[in-house]
């Protein structure tokens, strides 16, 4: 109890002492208490050291209450000098919460605390949903969100770096290939392998994306054009690319940003402007941004 008093300390509203959950004070400004501890992450970094495991470091989290934890408990830990290496292939605290790995699927990365023996670990879950959280093992009573992982189809995890809110793939990925909308916004392309899903249906995990883009013009026309939008009706726009080529076959791209909706799968929209399907569009993530 000494551990978690010290960490209510920290955090409590001023003129208050060691509460419990079901205080009315709590309860009233838990908005503000729960905005407050998502924000307090310093020097996270997330690293996926082989095929199987992700690497999570930070200076500083705060970590909020499991619904099933007890009511006495404070409603946030803080935990500090945190360096935890999760297994897929293993089960629990510091492994997978529940169920068998799968291929071709998403996995959340948690970061948990047992204040029972003072032990801080990580938990990787196939849930997204913030509110029930992933399956708890026994003693572990805090617990965290902090990034997400794709487990290709060899079930391997892709390679990648997060800083903060900032996911980077290691090598970029390709989302679009040889698109040819003839001047109107295309059907949606979806981001389900590349992008991590939501957190409910207005709420998306990732809020932007970003990375570079190809235009291949097999006319000698100028001015062809590659936009991006957030859906099928040009909504959200994002960058829009210029070929400027004056013979033919010449490529022409550059970087771009989109922000992304809370569609399931994930997706965005584009647009060539050229009617002749004489332009082809190719674009390659290089990462995005996740809300966590």
């Amino acid at each position: 109890m000494a551990d978690q008093s010290a960490a209510w300390a920290i955090i409590k509203p001023a003129g208050t002492d060691y509460l419990d959950a079901s205080d009315e004070l709590i309860r009233d400004n838990w908005d503000a208490i729960e905005e407050f501890a998502r924000g307090e992450t310093i020097n996270l970094v997330i690293t996926r050291p082989t095929a199987a495991t992700v690497r999570v470091y930070a200076d500083r989290l705060v970590l909020l209450k499991d619904d099933g934890a007890a009511a006495a408990l404070p409603p946030a830990f803080i935990v500090t000098s945190v360096d935890v290496t999760i297994d897929i292939t293993a089960a629990g605290a510091n492994g997978l919460d529940a169920g068998a790995e799968g291929a071709s699927d998403w996995y959340t990365i948690w970061v948990i605390r047992d204040t029972t023996n003072s032990l801080t670990r990580g938990l990787l879950s196939i849930t997204f949903d913030v509110a029930t959280g992933p399956t708890m093992p026994a003693n572990y009573t805090y617990r965290r969100l902090v990034g997400a992982v794709y487990n290709d189809a060899s079930s391997n995890f892709v390679n990648f770096t997060q800083r903060g809110k900032r996911v980077q793939y290691a090598a970029s990925q390709q989302i679009l290939t040889n698109g040819i909308s003839d001047a109107a916004w295309a059907a949606l392309v979806s981001l389900a392998a590349f992008v991590p899903d939501r957190f409910a249906a207005d709420k998306p995990m990732a809020s932007r994306m970003f990375g570079y883009a190809d235009i291949d013009s097999l006319t000698a026309a100028t001015g062809l054009t590659l936009e991006f939008a957030a859906d099928a009706s040009g909504n959200y726009r994002g960058t829009k690319l210029t070929h400027y080529a004056s013979g033919a076959a010449w490529i022409n791209g550059g970087h771009f940003e989109q922000e992304l909706l809370a569609a399931s799968p994930m997706s965005f929209s584009y647009r060539t402007t050229d009617t002749a399907g004489l332009i082809r569009a190719n674009a390659y993530l290089q990462g995005y941004e996740i809300e966590i």
